[in-house]
This record gives structure tokens, sequence and C-alpha cells, in this order.
């Protein structure tokens, strides 16, 4: 799974403007459908809920594009020479305090360790959290079987 995240990150982020385009479009061809694919049936072999797979698939999706936008345009954020490490580090501990106290921490780690840990722990959250049931709202958004189950049809 990792490698897939990773290979679809790498992608994103490797194709100047690929990864902006990404978030702000609703993909539905066929590479994003192949992509669905192989993370549902990783989920489905590691025995996962099928309901709760297609909500992990979407959260891990939607992280891993927002990631490859931000490297997209050819810059690391977090990377010495992006914008976020002097803005860190110059947070003044009268302002910012905690930023202060925590500078090193926040800036600790490679940005492969930071999306690995990142994606252990949407994947343990997916894990330990079970998907809500759906609400009468939802059922009417549906096929509608709901409605005609409710009429007594």
């Amino acid at each position: 799974m990792r490698s897939l995240l990773g290979s679809y990150v790498k992608v994103l982020s490797d194709t100047p403007g690929l990864g902006q385009l990404a978030l702000n479009t609703i993909a539905v061809g066929p590479n994003t459908l192949r992509i669905y694919e192989s993370l549902l049936r990783l989920f489905q072999e590691g025995e996962m809920e099928r309901g709760r797979a297609a909500w992990a698939a979407d959260l891990l999706l939607l992280y891993c594009t927002a990631i490859g936008a931000e490297h997209g345009n050819g810059l690391n954020p977090g990377h010495r020479e992006g914008p976020l490490v002097p803005a860190i580090r110059g947070a003044r501990q009268e302002d910012f305090p905690m930023i202060h106290a925590s500078r090193d921490e926040l800036l600790a780690g490679t940005g492969d360790e930071r999306i690995r840990w990142c994606i252990d722990v949407m994947l343990n959250g997916v894990l330990m959290t079970a998907r809500p049931t759906p609400s009468a709202r939802d059922d009417a958004r549906g096929s509608g079987a709901a409605k005609r189950t409710k009429r007594g049809r």
C-alpha cells in the first residue's frame, strides 16, 4: 500500500501542475479508478469491511493528492530552502511559545518518513474507527430502496 500511494504522490509531485489539477478536479478517469481498485483489493486482502475500505481509500487518496499538490510546484515547503523552515525557526518565543519550543520536532524527519507516518496513522485510525451507519437523509440520496421500504412497498 505504501508503494502504491508513494508512487501516486511521486507522479503528482514530479509533474508540474498535475497535483494542483488533481486537487481541484474530481478525477474519474481510468487511472484514478485503477488506483481505487488497487487500494480496495489491498484492503480486501487485509479483510477490511467493504464500507470502511471504501472510505479509507478516499481518505488516503485525498491526503496523497494534497501532498502531491503541495510539492508539485517543485518546492518542498519543509525543505531547508522552503518557506516553512525560516518561518518556524523565526517564530519568537514570546509570540509563539509552543512553536518555538517544538521547532526542532516540527522540522524533523524526511518527507518520506513523514508521509509513511501519516499513512500509518490514518490506517490505524481507520482500523479502530467504524464507519457511521447511514442516516435517513443518506438513504434518501441513495437508490430509493430505503424510501420504498419505509412506505411499505
